[in-house]
Protein backbone atom coordinates (compact mmCIF):
# COMPACT_ATOMS: atom_id res chain seq x y z
CA UNK A 1 0.00 0.00 0.00
CA UNK A 2 1.45 3.43 -0.91
CA UNK A 3 2.49 5.80 1.86
CA UNK A 4 1.50 9.42 2.31
CA UNK A 5 4.24 12.00 1.84
CA UNK A 6 5.46 14.51 4.46
CA UNK A 7 3.50 17.23 2.64
CA UNK A 8 0.32 15.15 2.81
CA UNK A 9 0.85 14.59 6.55
CA UNK A 10 1.42 18.34 6.98
CA UNK A 11 -2.09 18.86 5.60
CA UNK A 12 -3.61 16.18 7.85
CA UNK A 13 -1.81 17.68 10.85
CA UNK A 14 -3.19 21.12 9.99
CA UNK A 15 -6.76 19.79 9.78
CA UNK A 16 -6.60 17.55 12.86
CA UNK A 17 -4.34 19.56 15.16
CA UNK A 18 -4.31 20.01 18.93
CA UNK A 19 -5.23 17.37 21.46
CA UNK A 20 -8.86 16.97 20.47
CA UNK A 21 -10.00 13.36 20.50
CA UNK A 22 -10.79 12.36 16.94
CA UNK A 23 -11.67 9.02 15.41
CA UNK A 24 -10.22 8.80 11.92
CA UNK A 25 -10.55 6.03 9.34
CA UNK A 26 -7.17 4.29 8.99
CA UNK A 27 -7.41 4.13 5.20
CA UNK A 28 -8.01 7.06 2.88
CA UNK A 29 -10.74 6.96 0.28
CA UNK A 30 -11.42 9.00 -2.79
CA UNK A 31 -14.96 9.04 -4.17
CA UNK A 32 -15.33 8.85 -7.91
CA UNK A 33 -17.95 11.61 -7.83
CA UNK A 34 -15.57 14.26 -6.43
CA UNK A 35 -14.54 15.76 -9.77
CA UNK A 36 -18.24 16.44 -10.44
CA UNK A 37 -18.14 19.07 -7.66
CA UNK A 38 -14.84 20.69 -8.68
CA UNK A 39 -16.43 23.22 -10.99
CA UNK A 40 -16.91 26.95 -10.87
CA UNK A 41 -20.67 26.43 -11.18
CA UNK A 42 -20.79 24.22 -8.10
CA UNK A 43 -18.58 26.56 -6.05
CA UNK A 44 -20.95 29.40 -6.92
CA UNK A 45 -23.96 27.34 -5.76
CA UNK A 46 -22.38 26.67 -2.35
CA UNK A 47 -22.29 30.35 -1.47
CA UNK A 48 -20.28 31.78 1.38
CA UNK A 49 -16.73 33.05 1.53
CA UNK A 50 -13.13 31.87 1.22
CA UNK A 51 -9.97 32.87 3.06
CA UNK A 52 -11.87 33.40 6.32
CA UNK A 53 -9.51 34.22 9.18
CA UNK A 54 -6.49 34.60 6.90
CA UNK A 55 -4.39 37.69 7.40
CA UNK A 56 -2.30 37.31 4.25
CA UNK A 57 -5.18 37.61 1.76
CA UNK A 58 -8.57 39.34 1.86
CA UNK A 59 -11.80 37.36 2.21
CA UNK A 60 -13.63 36.76 -1.07
CA UNK A 61 -16.83 35.03 -2.22
CA UNK A 62 -16.72 31.33 -3.19
CA UNK A 63 -18.14 32.38 -6.55
CA UNK A 64 -14.81 34.21 -7.12
CA UNK A 65 -12.62 31.25 -6.13
CA UNK A 66 -12.01 30.13 -9.71
CA UNK A 67 -10.63 33.58 -10.57
CA UNK A 68 -8.33 33.49 -7.55
CA UNK A 69 -6.85 30.03 -8.16
CA UNK A 70 -3.91 29.25 -10.39
CA UNK A 71 -6.10 27.62 -13.00
CA UNK A 72 -3.37 25.38 -14.45
CA UNK A 73 -2.52 23.85 -11.07
CA UNK A 74 -6.19 23.52 -10.15
CA UNK A 75 -7.01 21.84 -13.47
CA UNK A 76 -4.24 19.33 -12.71
CA UNK A 77 -5.78 18.68 -9.27
CA UNK A 78 -9.15 18.07 -10.89
CA UNK A 79 -7.56 15.61 -13.30
CA UNK A 80 -5.77 13.84 -10.41
CA UNK A 81 -9.07 13.55 -8.54
CA UNK A 82 -10.67 11.84 -11.53
CA UNK A 83 -8.01 9.12 -11.86
CA UNK A 84 -6.95 8.36 -8.30
CA UNK A 85 -8.09 4.93 -7.34
CA UNK A 86 -5.85 3.79 -4.55
CA UNK A 87 -6.13 3.96 -0.82
CA UNK A 88 -3.36 5.00 1.57
CA UNK A 89 -2.89 3.84 5.14
CA UNK A 90 -2.61 6.67 7.64
CA UNK A 91 0.18 5.96 10.09
CA UNK A 92 -0.34 7.20 13.65
CA UNK A 93 3.35 7.95 14.19
CA UNK A 94 3.15 10.67 11.50
CA UNK A 95 0.23 12.46 13.16
CA UNK A 96 1.08 15.19 15.66
CA UNK A 97 -2.25 14.90 17.49
CA UNK A 98 -1.70 11.82 19.65
CA UNK A 99 -5.40 11.84 20.63
CA UNK A 100 -6.41 10.58 17.19
CA UNK A 101 -7.70 7.03 17.17
CA UNK A 102 -7.36 5.21 13.86
CA UNK A 103 -10.08 2.66 13.12
CA UNK A 104 -10.92 0.31 10.29
CA UNK A 105 -14.69 0.92 10.55
CA UNK A 106 -15.99 3.66 8.29
CA UNK A 107 -19.74 3.38 8.63
CA UNK A 108 -20.00 5.07 12.00
CA UNK A 109 -21.07 8.73 11.99
CA UNK A 110 -18.40 9.75 14.48
CA UNK A 111 -15.52 8.58 12.25
CA UNK A 112 -13.79 11.10 10.00
CA UNK A 113 -12.97 9.80 6.54
CA UNK A 114 -10.48 11.64 4.37
CA UNK A 115 -9.06 11.34 0.92
CA UNK A 116 -5.34 11.38 0.38
CA UNK A 117 -4.48 15.08 0.01
CA UNK A 118 -3.79 15.95 -3.63
CA UNK A 119 -1.02 18.50 -4.11
CA UNK A 120 -0.08 20.50 -7.18
CA UNK A 121 2.24 23.48 -6.88
CA UNK A 122 1.11 25.64 -3.96
CA UNK A 123 -2.46 24.26 -4.06
CA UNK A 124 -3.90 21.16 -2.43
CA UNK A 125 -7.30 19.66 -1.93
CA UNK A 126 -8.68 17.04 0.38
CA UNK A 127 -12.13 15.57 0.79
CA UNK A 128 -13.41 15.16 4.37
CA UNK A 129 -16.53 13.25 5.40
CA UNK A 130 -17.89 13.32 8.95
CA UNK A 131 -21.37 12.02 9.60
CA UNK A 132 -23.60 13.52 6.95
CA UNK A 133 -21.24 16.39 6.19
CA UNK A 134 -19.03 16.05 3.15
CA UNK A 135 -16.70 18.81 2.05
CA UNK A 136 -13.79 19.64 -0.17
CA UNK A 137 -11.10 21.70 1.51
CA UNK A 138 -8.78 23.68 -0.73
CA UNK A 139 -5.46 24.65 0.80
CA UNK A 140 -2.71 26.98 -0.28
CA UNK A 141 0.86 27.50 0.84
CA UNK A 142 1.55 30.89 2.34
CA UNK A 143 4.76 32.93 2.00
CA UNK A 144 6.31 30.95 4.89
CA UNK A 145 5.75 27.75 2.85
CA UNK A 146 3.08 26.50 5.31
CA UNK A 147 -0.28 25.05 4.30
CA UNK A 148 -3.34 27.13 5.16
CA UNK A 149 -7.02 26.62 4.42
CA UNK A 150 -8.20 28.69 1.52
CA UNK A 151 -11.78 27.49 1.13
CA UNK A 152 -14.25 24.83 2.24
CA UNK A 153 -16.86 23.76 -0.29
CA UNK A 154 -19.69 21.63 1.07
CA UNK A 155 -20.97 18.78 -1.07
CA UNK A 156 -24.73 18.49 -1.05
CA UNK A 157 -25.96 15.29 -2.59
CA UNK A 158 -29.54 15.35 -3.79
CA UNK A 159 -30.98 12.27 -2.13
CA UNK A 160 -34.61 13.02 -2.98
CA UNK A 161 -36.41 10.32 -4.89
CA UNK A 162 -38.63 11.29 -7.78
CA UNK A 163 -41.93 9.40 -7.49
CA UNK A 164 -42.85 9.94 -11.16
Amino acid sequence: MPKLSKEQYAILNLLFHGNTEITLARYTSFPLHLSHFLTNEYFTLDGGFCALGREDIPTFAKSELWEYLDSEDFEKLIFQSSIIGKSYEIQKENLKNKSIELVDQRLINSVYQVSAPLIQGDLALIQVVHGYIEMIIILQKNQQNEWQKLCEVFIQLNLAVDDN
